[in-house]
């Protein structure tokens, strides 16, 4: 008897337990029966999932590198909303190599298209011209690598960037007129285009990417006062590519020039001193490399960036002069300077720091110098003295 009655007790009990856990879920929908809203296996998946559906695969195939995550298809492109509400544009399939000619639309659901997705026509083969709208600003990363029988491309003076490999490998392009609109050219931009014979480089370019022009064996140079140039109609010298040979003994660089390009005077031993003038932007990695007989160097006040190892190994040097324009000095710079011992700054203590605070592995650590600002002295470290 005394077990019949704890069989119904519990029997009772467990009814009640079932009947309660049922009203509580009904009465807490976020618990989803069993998805736990802290936990962020459930919720949080589940609210991926559904943007992946929504965007057609979202983000994770977001070619161009933005942030936003809204894509569409049109005929047979793909589209990437930007977070400036702008789109950048790509190939479905960018390994497809059936097409010779692609016009690039405008816009796209009212809103207009400013760049060329990175690897948006990657190696499309057959490709021989494109046509690139106005409302266009950026050439992404890699957007024409490889195609080897592209010979068309207009670069419209709507655009302001090159990506880097932009157009590697596009061995059938034979001239390229890059406007005064287009301010930085990316790494190895135009390497191997092996046909490439002339360039019209625009006056606001500001910087150009290490190998941008590499193996490209025919490029024709303007030269002045042993140096190399690329340039345009109006002024012949904006990129200073490199020295006429290593063994030059002095170099008057044009005062129209806007880059010093990387390597242009590496190893030039009989070099003694260098005047950057005031319309140079940068000086590229290496651009002084194991120029040993290097004495004193004078750097124009538009310069902003100097390149990595820009000056090591130039074991003359004693000094060299800093506009307060520098933004940047690249590591490495004055490595292996053991007669370095000055840098006179047309800026003051406070500007040098910012500069040193930064980075300073451009320095050479076994020697100590001096930088003179406007408004005192400041050891190595950036001590006042």
């Amino acid at each position: 008897m005394k077990s019949k009655r704890l069989y119904l007790w519990s029997t009772v009990t467990l009814t009640l337990l079932i009947a309660l856990t049922f009203l509580f879920a009904c009465n807490n929908p976020k618990n989803n029966f069993g998805n736990n809203p802290n936990s962020s296996d459930n919720s949080n998946v589940s609210d991926d999932n559904s943007n992946t559906s929504d965007d057609n695969n979202g983000s994770n195939n977001n070619n161009d590198g933005s942030e936003g995550n809204e894509q569409a298809e049109f005929g047979i492109f793909l589209l990437n909303l930007q977070n400036d509400n702008t789109y950048s544009i790509s190939l479905k399939e960018p390994s497809i190599n059936t097409l010779s000619e692609i016009v690039i639309p405008e816009t796209f659901n009212d809103l207009p298209i400013t760049k060329i997705g990175d690897n948006g026509f990657l190696e499309c083969d057959n490709l021989t011209s494109i046509s690139i709208p106005d409302t266009v600003t950026l050439i992404g990363n890699n957007a024409f690598f490889g195609c080897a029988d592209l010979e068309t491309v207009s670069i419209h003076n709507k655009i302001t960037s090159i990506g880097s490999y932009a157009f590697y490998r596009c061995k059938k392009i034979t001239s390229l007129t890059i406007p005064d609109s287009v301010t930085s050219i990316g790494e190895s931009a135009f390497r191997e285009c092996s046909m490439l014979t002339n360039i019209s480089l625009g006056n606001g370019i500001a910087k150009i990417g290490n190998m941008a022009f590499y193996d490209c064996p025919d490029l024709n140079f303007s030269t002045y006062s042993n140096a190399r140039y690329l340039g345009n109609s109006s002024n012949k010298y904006v990129a200073l590519i490199k020295a006429a040979n290593t063994n030059i003994t002095s170099c008057t660089i044009n005062s129209n020039t806007k880059v010093i390009y990387e390597n242009a005077f590496y190893q030039c031993k009989n070099l003694t001193n260098i005047t950057v003038p005031n319309n140079v932007k940068s000086i590229g990695d290496y651009a002084f490399s194991d120029c040993s007989g290097l004495r004193t160097i004078t750097i124009g006040n538009a310069v902003t960036t100097i390149g990595r190892f820009a000056f090591n190994y130039c074991s003359s040097l004693t000094s060299i002069s800093v506009p307060d324009s520098i933004e940047s000095i690249g590591e490495m710079a004055l490595f292996g300077c053991t007669a370095f011992s000055n840098i006179t700054y047309q800026g003051t203590k406070d500007q040098w720091k910012i500069i040193y605070n930064k980075g300073h592995s451009w320095a050479e650590p076994k020697i100590n110098f001096t930088i003179h600002c406007t408004d005192g002295n400041l050891d190595k470290n950036g001590n006042t003295i």
